[in-house]
């Protein structure tokens, strides 16, 4: 009989030891994903996104393609500054956030420079990139989404990773404005977000 609840005890031990490592798993997994502000995500749905934002947002029309849309408001406040927000959507997913600091900020560098630092706090230290980056997200930021006005980006681009594969671009644009976009490759959903129904676990 003692043999019986020695073997018992070690079940329950056992079970107790598996639940708090899916537990951890589980909160692992969730401090790994990106979250943007408000605890917006990647992959959420215009109406989730407005549900969760603290300000309102408008529709912004004017894209050639019917899979893409985007939501905008102005004079959010960011750090310290005040800027444009900006979110764009494939068939209703969530993929890109921009802020576009403007019109009344003299010195764009020092602007910049202070996001930079920013940044580099909260993300880890972004790497200063090749003119070839900066045609890549031109093409990104300016090629085929609406919100964001289509002059070139210019001067110094800076890129800092996260570790679910979201990049956030920081640079000026040709009207001295900063822009620091965050992106997620639309590719990567079902790679990183679809292969497991993880919802109780």
């Amino acid at each position: 009989m003692k043999g019986v609840i020695t073997k018992v005890k070690h079940c329950i031990v056992l079970v107790i030891l598996a639940c708090v490592l899916f537990v951890s798993i589980g909160i692992a997994e969730d401090a790994e994903r990106f979250v943007f502000r408000n605890g917006i995500t990647w992959g959420m749905s215009p109406e989730e996104v407005r549900n969760l934002e603290s300000v309102k947002l408008a529709t912004v029309g004017g894209n050639e393609d019917p899979d893409y849309s985007g939501l905008m408001t102005v004079d959010v406040a960011v750090s310290k500054y005040e800027a444009n927000l900006g979110y764009d959507f494939k068939n209703d997913q969530l993929f890109m956030c921009s802020y576009t600091f403007q019109d009344g900020y003299q010195e764009t560098y020092q602007v910049l420079d202070y996001l930079y630092g920013a940044l580099s706090l909260k993300y880890g230290e972004g790497l200063e990139t090749t003119f070839e980056t900066l045609d890549y997200v031109a093409n990104i930021v300016y090629g085929k989404y609406a919100h964001i006005p289509k002059y070139r980006l210019s001067g110094r681009i800076y890129l800092f990773t996260y570790v679910d594969g979201t990049d956030i671009y920081l640079c000026c644009d040709s009207k001295s404005s900063v822009v620091c976009v965050y992106y997620f490759n639309e590719s990567l959903f079902e790679e990183l977000y679809g292969l497991y129904n993880t919802d109780g676990l």
